[in-house]
């Protein structure tokens, strides 16, 4: 080639703008590089259930560990993966409560990764957006979760979210009463959990526990099927009125305060 032409083509300026954008696209792209571990997974089929989770939740379930001398390690590493699993679009992420308190929630992106590695699995869907009417019980329910998974009661947690996308679970109870969760103990036996932060209309509870304990004695006979229901309320007033319109079947309802599971209720304000 003619070293003048070479000459030439090294003195082509490029508008300052175009290299910008190519930096960006390319910057883009590289941020969308990210292989997805098993616990990558977990984490993001988590949040879906959930509805959101901040750092907290996800260290505490998924990265926490112990070192010899018995300090606590991890929360460095969560923080880090939630932030690059939010920078390759499968998560995205709001402020809530207070400045310092991040939320993360999952996209359609992380729905596909899902469905792509467990084909023919029913997964909750992305909320797109966390809802501030039904934040602090969502945000608490969650506490309640990892407290009863801590403490070994719970081995399986079912969401309502992934209730709602499989078939056959909700009959005589309508979707409009379905419960929290179900959750499945050590012994295989399952619970149906209703999670209460506020007082509702007797007639809601008396109607509740009227359908539930017709679903429960229409499926005696299925083994996988929940066979009590687990209550647990922040109000003294709503206890009185469950124990009441339950009084009958105490042996299907357990109702407890929320108090002993979550103390100060974990800074979250009610």
């Amino acid at each position: 080639m003619d070293m003048n032409m070479l000459s030439n083509i090294s003195q082509v300026e490029f508008p300052f703008e175009e290299i910008s954008e190519v930096k960006r696209k390319l910057k883009e792209k590289e941020q969308k590089r990210i292989v997805l571990s098993q616990r990558d997974f977990d984490v993001l089929n988590f949040i879906l259930e959930m509805k959101f989770a901040s750092v907290d939740e996800v260290y505490r379930k998924f990265f926490k560990t112990i070192d010899s001398q018995g300090k606590e390690m991890g929360f460095h590493y969560a923080k880090k993966r939630l932030v690059q699993l939010a920078g390759s679009d499968f998560l995205k992420s709001t402020k809530a409560f207070s400045e310092s308190k991040r939320l993360f929630f999952a996209t359609r992106r992380a729905l596909s990764a899902l469905r792509e590695i467990y084909p023919g699995h029913e997964f909750a869907r992305p909320s797109g957006s966390i809802d501030s009417r039904t934040i602090v019980h969502d945000y608490l329910l969650l506490k309640l979760r990892l407290v009863l998974e801590e403490k070994g009661e719970v081995v399986h947690w079912l969401s309502d979210r992934t209730i709602k996308v499989q078939t056959g679970i909700l009959s005589h109870l309508g979707e409009a009463y379905s419960p929290d969760a179900v959750i499945t103990h050590r012994d295989g036996s399952k619970t149906a959990l209703e999670f209460e932060i506020a007082v509702k209309a007797k007639s809601r509870y008396q109607e509740k526990i009227k359908r539930y304990v017709a679903w429960i004695r229409e499926h005696r006979q299925d083994p996988s099927a929940f066979t009590r229901v687990h209550y647990v309320v922040m109000s003294p007033t709503t206890q009185r009125h469950l124990e009441h319109f339950s009084g009958i079947y105490s042996d299907l309802f357990k109702i407890e305060l929320a108090d002993g599971y979550l103390g100060e209720y974990g800074g979250v304000k009610c």
